[in-house]
């Protein structure tokens, strides 16, 4: 009886069960089922977050196959929220694709988006704004740069430090035949200004610039507080003068520092961060000479960008030997990227940074999977986490499903990480796709849920020369409360991209900064996590004095290890724990005071 009435209260709060028809018969026997695999199932089930979540995507998979409706169920069932659904924001005839998104610091209702176009002659972006959280959007172009120059293409955009944004893009010369990097500002996202094109006074048609990408310092306590970065990626006629380049302003983007180059050349995409220290936090792909994708690699500079350490992001990679940049190759055309994309939450003292890159699984001669893994690192690259594949991996070998060109961000308020991407998972030719989202939840567990609510052929958006094009990203921004997600979409059937758009602020109105709760009792870090080493530590904050323990529970309930008990007063604390004589495997961590519980999920390998 407790069991149903579990599953009623789940059911009560979730729309998405509501809308199944016969839901709660199939779930509560489905539940049922899973519970009585495990000792003290039920108990585990009341007291355990990370055991429910891993319960609830149990039976989740199993209802995915049985029923097609259930396939909007996410694994770990949370909160519903507001969320508003923007499709086709150009609402024109020609095709936009590569959206990039930021929001307000000082207001999360205000969001501007932006895009390609690809509309004949025209020489400015298109520019996609709300002031009422994604309810309406005004569509306008950016100011054509002041000539020779004329807007081109790869749009980046970030919020500055007062309320307003940034907007950066490549710009070409028509009359010396090369490109530029343009950044404009706005204090509201409507009227937008420019200063100096980023490389002042370049003047070689020898030399092309790609993939830019642009981030603030918001560090109250550095020297370089609301200074502007513009990292992108060189090309040249001189491949010695080839590489990643870095630039910056301290004037709103008015004029910029000489370019500093940080590679080889042999890198290529950049993205550029800054943490709560002023580090400038760099991440690249690196192709070795015969074109084929070497490794992931992020650049770490300690002071303001003068300088760099390089670190590798992972050693766990499967690409082909190819003379493709793109790899793999999606449907037989068009090329799939494989850059690691990050997100950064901050910290006064080390960042944890998040990223998610693609690879692929070739199964056989001629069927080729494009695949996606998460990573992690809370020591700023010296260690990363094991990487975690991203969407229902049971279909991957028998579908051959793809799943590629994602983008990630980060809830500072609860650790949660967001990644958008385009999968093949639902349409049973594996040709069609749809926007999905999974949220990896700092509790432990993963959740997944469709943006799309249609399937469409990724080579039906197409560039002005009729050629398949999707872009080289898509976006997500989390802010305080405020989520959107931002992708392309050809729903109309004339090789029109659209922009679409999804937009969840459950506090509208309310401001952006997400206060954790003082009362609250928090598991802080789990460091390092996976444990290799045989010890760990533990950071967590209690709010009242008490009695305190933290115990360790194996995912299926069969064991319970008590590690520490104390009496503490109210505070934070850090606690080596040994756990040299664990078995390698995934557990639950669980940290008690009085009546409160809270728990992280970590992997011991020995």
């Amino acid at each position: 009886m407790l069991v149903r009435v579990i599953v009623f209260l789940l059911l009560a709060s979730t729309t998405a069960f509501a809308q199944v028809d016969g839901v709660d018969a199939l779930f509560t026997n489905a539940l049922q089922e899973e519970l009585s695999k495990h000792e003290n199932g039920l108990h585990l089930y009341q007291r355990s977050e990370v055991f429910r979540k891993m319960i609830l995507r149990h039976v989740a998979e199993k209802l995915r196959a049985k029923k097609p409706e259930y396939n909007n169920i996410p694994f770990a069932q949370h909160q519903s929220q507001r969320g508003v659904f923007s499709g086709d924001l150009s609402n024109d005839s020609f095709g936009q694709e590569e959206t990039s998104v930021a929001i307000s610091r000082k207001d999360p209702n205000r969001i501007i988006v932006g895009s390609n176009d690809e509309a004949a002659n025209i020489r400015s972006l298109p520019v996609f704004l709300t002031t009422n959280g994604g309810t309406s959007w005004y569509t306008s172009r950016m100011p054509i740069p002041p000539a020779p120059y004329y807007a081109y293409c790869d749009p980046f955009l970030a919020a500055d430090q007062y309320g307003g944004f940034y907007y950066a893009f490549l710009i070409f010369n028509e009359k010396l035949s090369m490109s530029n990097i343009m950044v404009a500002h706005s204090a509201d996202g409507a009227v937008w200004t420019y200063g100096e094109p980023v490389i002042f006074g370049k003047g070689s048609s020898a030399s092309m610039e790609d993939k830019e990408s642009i981030a603030v310092d918001f560090a109250t306590t550095s020297a370089t507080n609301g200074r502007v970065y513009v990292s992108w990626m060189h090309f040249d006629s001189d491949p010695s003068k080839e590489g990643l380049q870095l630039a910056w302003s301290d004037n709103l983007g008015q004029n910029w520092s000489a370019p500093v180059k940080i590679d080889d050349g042999s890198g290529f995409f950049s993205q550029v961060k800054v943490d709560n220290n002023g580090n400038v936090f760099y991440t690249m792909s690196e192709y070795r000479g015969d074109g084929a994708l070497a490794g992931q690699y992020m650049l770490i500079s300690y002071d303001h960008g003068a300088t760099f350490v390089r670190r590798k992001i992972a050693d766990y990679f499967n690409f082909p030997i190819s003379t493709k940049f793109q790899v793999p190759t999606l449907k037989g055309y068009n090329g799939i990227q494989a850059f690691p994309y990050i997100a950064m939450e901050y910290d006064s003292h080390l960042s944890t940074l998040h990223a998610v890159y693609g690879t692929y699984q070739k199964w056989n001669d001629s069927v080729s999977s494009a695949l996606l893994y998460y990573v992690k690192t809370t020591d700023e690259g010296k260690s990363w986490s094991y990487p975690y594949p991203i969407g229902f991996q049971g279909d991957s070998a028998a579908l051959k499903t793809d799943r590629f060109m994602p983008w990630i961000g980060v809830d500072e308020g609860n650790g949660d990480v967001h990644i958008i991407y385009y999968s093949s998972e639902d349409d049973p030719n594996n040709l069609k796709v749809e926007a999905y989202r999974a949220i990896i939840h700092s509790e432990g567990g993963v959740s997944y849920s469709r943006l799309s609510d249609s399937l469409f052929n990724p080579l039906h958006v197409t560039d002005y020369n009729t050629n398949p094009f999707i872009g080289d990203y898509i976006g997500c921004q989390i802010s305080g409360s405020t989520y959107v997600y931002t992708w392309t979409e050809d729903r109309k059937g004339y090789s029109d991209g659209e922009i679409y758009a999804y937009v969840t602020n459950p506090n509208a109105g309310v401001s952006a900064i997400h206060q954790v709760s003082a009362n609250a009792l928090r598991i802080l870090s789990t460091y390092p996590n996976p444990v290799r080493d045989g010890k760990i530590k533990l950071g967590f904050a209690i709010p009242t004095e008490g009695n305190v323990s933290i115990s360790l529970t194996s995912l299926n309930g069969s064991s319970v290890t008590f590690l520490f008990a104390d009496h503490l007063a109210q505070g934070t604390y850090e606690k080596e724990i040994d756990l040299g004589l664990v078995s390698s495997g995934e557990y639950i961590i669980s940290l008690d005071v009085g009546n409160q519980s809270t728990q992280k999920q970590i992997v011991v390998i020995h």
